[in-house]
């Protein structure tokens, strides 16, 4: 859908020929990605891999320490802007709730702003207060969670419901 895609660019892991991403009134489209990571830009990557020497229990733990891990990484260092990239991937209910509660509480603890990018649609309505929808790249929707998770194109799209003509 370009999520991924999104945060490359947005972190510099990719350059675009047109168009600006402003942080605080600040094209950082127009900065090296060092810079921007200078700026306070920090992001998460998202990781799901297996180890073929490790049992199934150790692959569990490693993600789960990992995913943990990837989220103190990114509060380090006076961040303004955190980006993560599916945070939730792999984890059971109640880790996802437990991760919620940790997003939730990082502007207050860093006074960074918060991307989060990712499938599950709980973890979306707990933390999000816009979202922005993308269908293969393109944006559907933009704006109020609650009201987008409401929005036919929306569950059409990601929900797997039939889109109701408007």
């Amino acid at each position: 859908a370009g999520k991924t895609t999104l945060m490359n660019v947005v972190s510099g892991f990719l350059t675009v020929s047109a168009g600006k991403v402003t942080v605080e009134g600040q094209d950082i489209l127009r900065l090296p990605p060092h810079k921007r990571a200078q700026s306070g830009l920090r992001r998460s990557f998202q990781k799901e891999q297996i180890a073929d020497d490790l049992t199934v229990a150790e692959n569990v733990m490693v993600q789960l320490d990992h995913r943990l891990t990837d989220v103190a990484r990114c509060m380090v260092g006076k961040p303004r802007l955190i980006l993560f990239d599916e945070p939730a991937g792999g984890m059971s209910v109640s880790e996802t709730e437990r991760l919620g509660d940790l997003i939730l509480g990082i502007h207050a603890l860093t006074g960074a702003q918060v991307l989060v990018i990712d499938h599950d649609v709980e973890l979306i309505r707990k933390v999000c207060a816009e979202t922005l929808v993308l269908d293969f790249g393109r944006a559907i929707a933009f704006g109020p969670t609650a009201d987008l998770l409401a929005d036919p194109r929306v569950k059409a799209a990601y929900l797997g419901t039939e889109e109701v003509a408007p």
